[in-house]
């Protein structure tokens, strides 16, 4: 009796490690997103051929082996308004032209060095591990002393299925830069 006790007690132990070790290594498996540091300045023509400044951010898969999917992002203006104690934010949401995509395909390994190896020439091989969002909205002043802009990333990783939530808060006025961001792993902003 009580050997078949020990046994019962041995195999529920062995069973809650393993199934332990088992989401530890796939909670592993959660998305790599890197979201570039500076914001691009463009000017583009819109259908009535008048000049439109769009602001864009950039989102790099930096997962080697797997997609993402379901990427949304959000984009924050947010304002730092004094309390009796401390600071508090006010947030309000600022319209991106596109706040989703479906996929990103797995990051490109012989990209992993570019701005080294390749800097501003012409990549050969799929960029498709990065994608860029827009907004028209002029974000030049809701970035200073008091105001900030806050870019989250909600992504989902493809084997896995867990999701992680990145994101990045711009500070000052240099992190606007004009020009356009270059294709690939790179955060150059090309004038």
């Amino acid at each position: 009796m009580k050997d078949l006790l020990f046994a019962y007690i041995g195999s529920i132990i062995a069973g809650v490690a393993s199934s332990a070790l088992f989401l530890f290594a796939l909670s592993r498996l959660k998305p790599k997103i890197k979201i570039c540091e500076k914001i691009s300045i463009e000017e583009r023509e819109n259908e009535d051929d008048e000049m439109e400044t769009h602001f864009g951010f950039k989102v790099v898969n930096k997962s080697w082996f797997f997609k993402v999917y379901d990427i949304k992002v959000r984009l924050y203006s947010i304002e730092l308004v004094p309390s009796e104690n401390n600071e508090d934010f006010h947030c309000e949401e600022i319209t991106l032209r596109k706040n989703e995509t479906w996929i990103l395909n797995r990051f490109n390994i012989r990209h992993c060095f570019q701005d080294l190896i390749f800097n501003e020439r012409r990549l050969k091989k799929r960029t498709d591990y990065a994608v860029q969002f827009f907004s028209k909205e002029k974000l030049n002043d809701l970035v200073g002393s008091n105001k900030r802009l806050r870019f989250e990333v909600l992504a989902k990783h493809s084997l896995s299925g867990f999701s992680v939530v990145k994101i990045y808060t711009f500070r000052h006025k240099n992190d606007l830069i004009n020009g356009s961001f270059l294709s690939g792993n790179t955060s150059k902003i090309k004038e």
